[in-house]
């Protein structure tokens, strides 16, 4: 069911680096003068300071709106330095430009006041997961804030966050705990619900006219130079009108003059030329020549460091002078931490640097200075300047070196955005550089956009010749091909594949790509023999890389085939134990596969109980493809045996919806399908089963693996009977025929239905015994095999026929167990353990999750469960002590995650 597209997509860069280390630490893809408030005075401002805080503590959210250079840090910043409270300080900006980079900034920021923070968002992020969508990634942080206390996210500068990520903002302030609250700065109105925050009281606003200074703050200001004239005090405010940046700017040189300028909102243009020539004339002019330089060189940086100064500027004291910057008070701010300091430049006299710097140096000066910041930068720090250079071989080189040298894949949300940015001619002339982008497609579920990234590269190098620099993109290419179900396509890079010398762990990836290419033309045989190779390849190959590739591939499907059973979960186990510690990828499929054997072994609640766990794993980091639907097949079996029929079709709908983000489900679409129509219990109503067929068959979805034959041959066979066709009609028997041998070829014995007990149980209803217990023969004898827990999804349905095989002495033990099995498993208290908490639900508690989840008031649920309301809300109460939730929606939300509903 399942073809090795993530294993190939996954393998190829990861293969190349088998030594790689374990994600690395969110927060070092920032610099951390993103997460530290600058040192300011925190006297000059103090009631508005003090106003600020009254309106934290009066709401929920609090913005703070006015233009450039209006005090808005410098606000925030006295604030925090005064706030009881902890602060994640978080200065926002351009290279914040989709949810889940600010959703990394946020996560990184808060862990630096909450070492104990959850771990919610990075597994996120660093998953190869199919649907994080900022919904997920707003409900992943606000759980791992779950347990944090009182706490603020101060943002800075929101003006410059990115389109990308203002849907994930919007979500995350819906949904923000009540211990935690939110402080924002901007220039301009921020993408946040205003309206709606506004309606319910929770937004607390400071606008320009309110961060202006008064007489008494200039007074202030003016008093720290020595000054204490009133009459200058009073000229000074009138020029500038309260804005706190003339108002510093005034203060240190500029002539007072006596006209006065009326400043409303931003300054006007007259204003700012004004500070413009003051800067040119009165500030930079004034400074030695060295130091001069020094300023407009360096302004380019957005974080000051000595040595990236040192690197630009070629000055070796480039530690002293930024000291002396400090001293002269040249408009800069400094952010101190253990490992060394660093600065910025106030954003108004950056610009005004970086205008200068444009006038006086020609373009190709200004490049070098690019190229000489982004060679003393790690990789994301030097992408912006390489771009700015022109240097675009050089940022591509960078980008594949991150990528193919020192593997992460949380790092894909920083580095997509430049990769993409890089024209046609530098992506064709390096493979791997479409390789990285089809990677990063087919890990998210979008195999075709991957195979037009990847496909007309591989066929132009094979064209010339180049086969050797073909064959990590024909490995990327065939996973993509087996999703899209383009076997010819497939079959022509697996030749080309098939003649060339491949290490362990290639070789591992095209051996099971070509087991579910035979699975597709329904050849068990070949299918066992492939998957016998690649086993003795993964467990003898000394890197390890090709155990990890084959891990990724072995799906619940591969049960059915041989070595058998018991032989394939030995190898697993083996395989488990040449893992590298940080695989957690492959051990969650590895997981997966042994639930399935616990299942057929009539396991019900041991595999129901590993299933949910590989789920809430899964589900933190996006949903893992193919993994995430296996096991989510796999679970309604269960679901099913114990009556949890509303369940199973919430789940199955759930996934209809998926398959718009993810075209992954589609190649499960018939596990999901013959649930659901089990489930729905149509009876014999001709309009009911029309109905469902068109909802869970959908004519879109014909083919779509080559299990689909088996759901929709019995779909048809009870339409027949259900029109008026006799039970043992030529029709409905004629259809469960031809799906009966697509199971025998397909192995899919797990979850697609057993169309040899609807045969039979066919013919018993018309009085046919003999003929009923030789149709249901086959599939008893497939039971006695792989396991009778194929039986489980079909016990109620069949249980009159299997009775009768009983009677007659066919495989009587093993019936009596499935049907011992399913009674038990209905009659189980339906309790939940919490994942990785020690915790557990009881089945009261999971009732009244259930109901809340619908929506009900702890009335309804009373009266639902006919006890009393005050033993609801005790319940309630215990439950959201469980999950750490602080509110009902909350207790839902933490359920959902951890599939506990």
């Amino acid at each position: 069911m399942k073809p090795m597209d993530r294993a190939a997509a996954d393998a190829v860069p990861h293969d190349l680096a088998p030594d790689a280390p374990a994600a690395t630490d969110p927060a070092e893809r920032f610099p951390f003068t993103k997460f530290l408030p600058p040192v300011v005075d925190t006297d000059v401002a103090g009631q508005l300071v003090r106003r600020l805080a009254q309106a934290l503590r009066d709401h929920r959210v609090v913005l703070v709106r006015a233009p450039a250079g209006s005090g808005k840090t410098t606000l925030l910043a006295a604030w925090a330095a005064a706030a009881h409270e902890r602060v994640a300080w978080l200065r926002v900006d351009a290279g914040d430009i989709d949810a889940d980079i600010l959703a990394a900034a946020l996560h990184a920021a808060v862990l630096r006041v909450v070492p104990s923070l959850g771990r919610r968002v990075p597994g996120l992020l660093a998953g190869r997961g199919t649907a994080r969508d900022p919904r997920a990634l707003a409900t992943a942080l606000v759980n791992d804030l779950a347990g944090t206390g009182g706490l603020v996210l101060a943002l800075d500068d929101l003006h410059a966050m990115g389109p990308g990520a203002t849907s994930f903002l919007a979500q995350l302030v819906d949904v923000l705990p009540p211990h935690v609250g939110m402080l924002a700065a901007s220039r301009s109105a921020p993408p946040l619900p205003v309206a709606r925050l506004r309606v319910r009281g929770e937004l607390g606003e400071l606008g320009a006219a309110d961060l202006r200074l008064d007489l008494d703050d200039v007074r202030r200001v003016l008093a720290r130079q020595g000054l204490s004239d009133d009459a200058t005090a009073a000229r000074v405010l009138d020029l500038s009108g309260g804005w706190a940046a003339a108002v510093r700017l005034a203060t240190r040189a500029l002539p007072v003059a006596a006209e006065a300028h009326e400043v409303e909102g931003e300054p006007n243009d007259r204003v700012r030329a004004e500070l413009w020539d003051y800067l040119a004339e009165e500030v930079l002019r004034e400074q030695p020549t060295d130091l001069r330089r020094f300023l407009l060189e360096t302004s380019l940086l957005d974080e000051l460091r000595a040595d990236v100064c040192a690197a630009v500027t070629g000055r070796a004291d480039a530690a002293d002078v930024l000291a002396e910057l400090e001293a002269r008070d040249l408009f800069v701010a400094r952010f101190r931490r253990p490992d060394g300091d660093a600065w910025r430049y106030h954003d108004l006299f950056a610009d005004f640097l970086r205008d200068r710097l444009r006038r006086e140096r020609g373009p190709a000066e200004v490049a070098d200075l690019h190229r000489r910041a982004a060679a003393a930068l790690p990789t994301l720090g030097a992408l912006p300047h390489l771009f700015a250079a022109g240097a675009l071989e050089a940022a591509a080189e960078r980008i594949v070196e991150i990528m193919f040298t020192s593997f992460d894949s949380s790092m894909l949300p920083h580095l997509m955005p430049w990769l993409e940015r890089l024209p046609h001619e530098v992506v064709s002339a390096d493979p791997r550089l479409a390789m990285l982008r089809a990677w990063h497609a087919d890990i998210m579920g979008r195999s075709g956009e991957a195979r037009a990234l990847v496909e007309p590269t591989w066929r132009r190098l094979v064209a010339h010749g180049r086969d050797d620099e073909a064959i990590d993109l024909g490995l990327q290419l065939v996973g993509s091909l087996l999703a899209l179900g383009d076997m010819e396509a497939c079959d022509e890079v697996l030749r080309h594949l098939e003649g060339r010398e491949l290490d362990p762990a290639r070789r591992v990836v095209v051996l099971a790509s070509r087991v579910w290419r035979e699975w597709n033309r329904r050849d068990a045989a070949a299918m066992s023999a492939l998957l016998e190779e690649a086993l003795e390849l993964a467990l003898h190959d000394g890197a390890g890389a090709a155990a990890n590739v084959l891990a990724m591939g072995l799906t619940s499907p591969l049960l059915f085939v041989a070595p058998g059973v018991a032989s394939l979960l030995e190898r697993t186990q083996r395989l488990d134990a040449r893992l590298a510690p940080h695989d957690e990828t492959a051990r969650l499929q590895l997981r997966t596969f042994r639930a399935a054997a616990s299942l057929l072994a009539l396991d019900v609640s041991g595999a129901e109980a590993e299933l949910r766990a590989v789920l809430a794993a899964s589900e933190a980091v996006g949903r893992l493809a193919w993994t995430h639907q296996d096991a989510e097949a796999l679970l309604l079996t269960p679901m099913l045996v114990r009556g949890e029929r509303a369940a199973v079709l919430a789940t199955v709908d759930a996934a209809a919806e998926a398959r718009s983000v993810s075209p992954i489900y589609d190649r499960w679409w018939p596990a999901y399908a013959y649930q659901a129509l089990r489930a729905a219990s149509p009876g014999r109503d001709a309009r009911a089963l029309r109905a469902l067929t068109a909802r869970y068959l959908p004519d879109d979805l014909l083919d779509c693996a080559p299990s689909d034959a088996i759901v929709r041959g019995m779909a048809e066979a009870w339409l027949a009977v259900a029109k008026g066709s006799a039970p043992d009609g030529r029709e409905p028997l004629a259809a469960l025929t031809a799906a009966e041998e697509v199971q025998r070829a397909t192995r899919a014995w797990l979850g697609h239905g057993l169309p040899g007990l609807e045969r039979g149980s066919l013919l018993l209803e018309a009085g046919r015994a003999t003929a009923a217990v030789d149709a249901a023969e086959a599939t008893l004898q497939a039971a006695a095999r792989y396991g009778a827990g194929i039986l489980l999804t079909d016990v109620e349905a069949h249980r009159p026929l299997l009775a009768r095989c009983a009677a007659v002495g066919l495989h009587a033990d093993l019936i009596d167990a499935v049907i011992a099995a399913v009674d038990a498993a209905g009659a189980l208290t339906t309790t939940r353990a919490i994942p990785d908490s020690g915790e557990t639900l009881t089945a009261r508690e999971v009732d009244v999750l259930r109901l809340v989840a619908r929506g009900l008031t702890n009335r309804d649920v009373a009266a639902e469960l006919g006890i009393a309301e005050a033993t609801v809300k005790t319940h309630l109460t215990r439950v959201l002590g469980k999950l750490g939730a602080t509110s009902r929606t909350h207790a839902v939300a933490r359920a959902r995650e951890l599939r506990l509903l």
